[in-house]
């Protein structure tokens, strides 16, 4: 049986109780983690709260699933704004390449993880709004989040740093490997995200990053004959 209709004031105060724990725990993994910290084992096992906390108010009304929904995808996209793309931007402008790339990678990084966990919190919206009303899946709307907010803004600066690492490494100098995969899988994972099926992501990924790539070997090999 669907979820009665709430009046719109019940609705909203049901939100409001149910949204503002859940986004201050949201804000506490971050801050955590941008701490450099490893988030601990309490803060997982209470999954299955939040979970029953979901559940118990979208099924009072289907609106309140699509609010929290809603809701969610502004507050990683608000986020990413204030405290990535902002300081992205400001390491592009002033040319500090190598700081914008390892920026960038550990901001990826904290990403998957808080992704990871809003997944788990948030998996009944998966298994009942995302079907039911044709949403992205909650992995999917992070990525366009990241990849609306951060990608789109640094994708010509990471790459040029990618090229830059690369070569360094051909050279024989000792370079950070699991950066450079990081990095790498940004293009593979998130520029691809808006894409419609295997083909277009396929030509997304060529278009931002293999054709410069290729084209950056050629490069370095010309010049070495």
């Amino acid at each position: 049986m669907a979820p009665k209709k709430l009046s719109r004031d019940k609705l909203k105060d049901i939100f409001e109780e149910t949204w503002t724990p859940l986004h201050q725990s949201l804000n506490e993994v971050l801050a955590v983690l941008r701490d450099g910290k490893t988030p601990s084992g309490n803060i997982f096992r209470n999954k299955m709260a939040w979970y029953s906390l979901i559940y118990d108010a979208a099924t009072k009304d289907q609106n309140l699933a699509q609010m929290l929904y809603q809701k969610l995808g502004e507050w990683i996209k608000a986020d990413l704004e204030q405290n990535v793309t902002k300081q992205a931007r400001d390491l592009a402008q002033r040319g500090e390449s190598e700081q914008l790339f390892r920026f960038i990678s550990k901001s990826f990084s904290d990403f998957k993880l808080i992704s990871r966990y809003a997944q788990l919190v948030f998996r009944y919206l998966d298994q009942y709004l995302t079907q039911r009303q044709n949403h992205d899946k909650l992995d999917k709307m992070f990525l366009k989040s990241f990849n609306d907010a951060v990608y789109e803004n640094v994708k010509k600066e990471l790459m040029n740093v990618i090229i830059r690492i690369v070569n360094s490494g051909r050279e024989g100098n000792r370079i950070d490997r699991a950066a450079l995969a990081a990095a790498v899988d940004i293009f593979n994972s998130v520029g691809t995200s808006s894409a419609a099926n295997n083909e277009d992501a396929e030509k997304k990924y060529h278009a931002d990053f293999e054709k410069h790539y290729m084209k950056a070997l050629e490069d370095s090999y010309y010049l070495k004959t």
